[in-house]
């Protein structure tokens, strides 16, 4: 890797390809980590810089034998650009759907999933909850509005059995305008229990 190559964000919106290929480019030649930290941080762009510059020189004033300085930094970086949970959830779930699976084994991938994507997200259990409840269909919504004190997994298995038990042709027959009065209810019962519990 040529050490001028400038400072670039990939395809996921991080600096991790960028960090990890001037990592390799300097593990042959440089393998102090306080050197290494030294490169890392004349390529960062003046914005970083700008922002994180008193947290980057207190790691940089660490003692040497304590720190890893470049690790801390690269980790420094990767925070920064990290979206928060309530982005990282709206990204994820706007491209999710039930489809054959059951409302409880639709919450354990996304579990999984969001585990992946950033270790600890799938714990912020309130807004885990507003968006497992969006992505139900109205009339399970409705039905679950008011298990409010119910925990995520009971209301998932809740959900199980409501959706179990609704005909398959139950939105067919239901008047396009009740069924968006019914999402737009439960959207505001999701808002709201959201509000409160936090």
């Amino acid at each position: 890797m040529n050490l001028n190559r400038p400072f670039f964000l990939d395809k996921d919106n991080t600096p991790n390809t960028w960090l990890l290929l001037l990592e390799f480019s300097l593990g042959n030649s440089t393998r102090n980590s306080f050197t290494k930290a030294q490169h890392l941080t004349a390529f960062l762009p003046t914005e970083i810089l700008q922002t994180l510059g008193p947290k980057i020189v207190t790691i940089m004033k660490r003692n040497k034998s304590d720190c890893d300085h470049f690790t801390e930094l690269s980790n420094l970086v990767k925070d920064f650009y990290k979206p928060t949970e309530t982005e990282l959830f709206d990204k994820y779930f706007r491209t999710q759907s039930l489809g054959s699976l059951s409302p409880s084994q639709f919450l354990a991938k996304a579990r999984s999933d969001l585990e992946q994507l950033q270790p600890g997200s799938s714990l912020n259990i309130n807004i885990l909850r507003r968006f497992f409840l969006a992505i139900l269909p109205p009339t399970a919504r409705a039905i679950l509005a008011g298990s409010d004190k119910s925990t995520l997994d009971e209301l998932a298995s809740i959900a199980d059995k409501v959706l179990v038990n609704l005909p398959d042709n139950t939105v067919s027959h239901i008047d396009p305008s009740i069924t968006e009065l019914i999402k737009t209810l439960s959207d505001q019962v999701a808002s709201l229990q959201l509000a409160v519990s936090t």
